[in-house]
């Protein structure tokens, strides 16, 4: 995938670290994705049923509404349930692993977050958003 490509991905990002929520922001942006932010949970809520993201990356550490706590109101929402997630954390722990396994979620980072690991778990969804596409072509 080039640079100069125009990826029509919709990514969410939302981490109450600031240094954090740039530093992917850059990343993402640099590979030609336009991801939108979020500083806080609480807030994103309305505007993620919203726009309905195709993709979203979430803290795991927040203030005011867990990452956990969030990823189960989104899983209550219909157009939310199958909504690829990335959870970020600066550590997780056995029963959070398995609590976010269970909530379908598939792919987690470690804050730091490197370039690499960030691009290889978004890359993997837009591969299978690109595979379902063109699926949905050849019927």
């Amino acid at each position: 995938m080039s640079d100069s490509e125009s990826i029509q991905y919709n990514i969410l990002i939302i981490d109450h670290d600031d240094a954090e929520r740039n530093n992917m922001r850059d990343i993402l942006t640099a590979r030609g994705y336009a991801p939108t932010m979020e500083k806080h949970a609480y807030n994103s809520e309305k505007n993620i049923a919203r726009t309905t993201p195709e993709l979203i990356i979430i803290a795991l550490e927040m203030p005011r509404l867990d990452g956990t706590i969030l990823v189960r109101k989104l899983r209550n929402e219909e157009q939310l349930k199958e909504t690829p997630i990335i959870m970020i954390a600066a550590a997780i722990n056995k029963e959070q692993l398995a609590e976010l396994q269970k909530l379908n979620v598939r792919d987690f980072l470690i804050k730091p977050i490197q370039a690499d690991k960030l691009l290889k778990a978004v890359e993997k969804y837009y591969r299978v958003k690109v595979i379902a596409e063109l699926s949905r072509d050849d019927s």
